[in-house]
């Protein structure tokens, strides 16, 4: 590519190889968010729920208190998850951001592994978050559940 074929606003070749670099660094810090997100809240959750549930077995909270505290985990668990969907998208927006600066720079690297099969489809990051998320939302209002059910 010679600097007489590039737009006005595209960056020379040299230019390309940094924002290729940094690209690739967002990408590893947008997966490493992830990873800590994927560690850190079913641990809360399990944590908080499992706190809640022995509360609740020696002295059984009223109704209301034990909605107010299973809702506001399983609802700030809901809002991580609605920010982790936004990682992933920009997760998505940074690779194929790569792939056009591949092109740019006649890079021909190899395509991304594929995410494994489970179940008939790919098992990919969305998909794991996905089921992890919605299990620590259910892990949440599980003390919510056993309350209603002895009928408290």
């Amino acid at each position: 590519m010679t600097e007489e074929t590039l737009q006005p606003n595209e960056p020379k070749s040299p230019d390309l190889l940094a924002v290729y670099q940094e690209t690739w660094l967002n990408v590893r810090e947008t997966d490493q968010i992830s990873l800590k997100l994927l560690g850190l809240v079913p641990a809360v959750a399990t944590s908080g729920a499992g706190i809640l549930g022995f509360l609740l077995r020696d002295r059984p909270l009223p109704i209301g208190a034990t909605a107010l505290l299973a809702g506001a985990g399983a609802l700030a668990t809901f809002a991580i998850f609605l920010w982790e969907r936004r990682n992933i998208e920009t997760c998505r927006w940074l690779i194929r951001r790569l792939g056009q600066l591949e092109s740019k720079m006649n890079l021909s690297l190899e395509a991304q592994p594929l995410a494994p099969m489970m179940f008939g489809r790919r098992a990919g990051k969305g998909y794991a978050e996905r089921l992890l998320y919605t299990a620590s939302i259910l892990v949440w209002l599980a003390p919510l559940m056993v309350v209603v059910c002895q009928g408290h």
